[in-house]
């Protein structure tokens, strides 16, 4: 049903309500995409790679015959947020729901992830810390910190190398959370060109009357 604005328009309550929608969407194919076993290792766009911040881990490793430690762990970062991801469906979903879009229009009329990218500039802090613990069980569950011990023990056992200060426990976090907001962009970005891929009849109405040459 159209809202109270000229030329047979949606209100600005509405708009927003169907970036909502949309994004709410989005939550619940990322989950699902992400969660699922390969979800991050797998898909070469979310990938988790070993943390360039410690390259020189990597190198000196390398050089020493061991860089299967560091493969091991990429992969075991990769598991970990697999297995967060399916615990951030309800972290994510209250993210959506207690955004505030001061200009809905705006975004509905902006880039193909404009919601997910206003979501993103928003809500990251509050939402890295409630993921926070859900990725550090995940690590606990997959031995990661385990494995990191391991490796920096082999790091430090190479003669003349400097010390190594790196936070690997945020790092999934970030490149956790990271992911899970590329899988949300690209099923806005699917709405957006095909407003029928929705799920909820606003969020169709919305976005194709956007389509169809809204005013600005």
């Amino acid at each position: 049903e159209r809202g109270a604005v000229g030329g047979g328009g949606f209100s600005p309550d509405q708009i927003a309500e169907a970036l909502k929608g949309a994004l709410k969407e989005g939550v619940q194919h990322a989950v699902q995409a992400a969660s699922a076993p390969g979800g991050f290792l797998d898909n070469f766009k979310i990938r988790i790679p070993f943390p360039e911040e410690a390259n020189e881990v990597k190198w000196a490793l390398e050089k020493v015959g061991q860089a299967d430690k560091c493969d091991e762990i990429a992969d075991i970062c990769n598991r970990s947020a697999e297995q967060a991801s399916g615990e951030a469906f309800d972290i994510l979903t209250d993210g959506v729901l207690g955004m505030s879009l001061a200009d809905a229009k705006a975004i509905l009329m902006g880039e193909q992830d404009e919601a997910t990218h206003y979501m993103r500039e928003t809500c990251y802090d509050d939402l890295a810390a409630r993921f926070a613990p859900v990725c550090a069980a995940a690590m606990e569950a997959t031995a990661l910190t385990r494995y990191w011990d391991d490796v920096i023990g082999a790091y430090n056992g190479i003669p003349f190398v400097p010390d190594i200060s790196f936070d690997l426990d945020w790092y999934v976090v970030r490149k956790a959370l990271d992911g899970l907001f590329t899988l949300i962009g690209d099923k806005e970005a699917e709405i957006r060109d095909n407003p029928g891929a929705s799920f909820d009849s606003l969020v169709q109405n919305v976005f194709q009357w956007k389509n169809d040459g809204a005013p600005e």
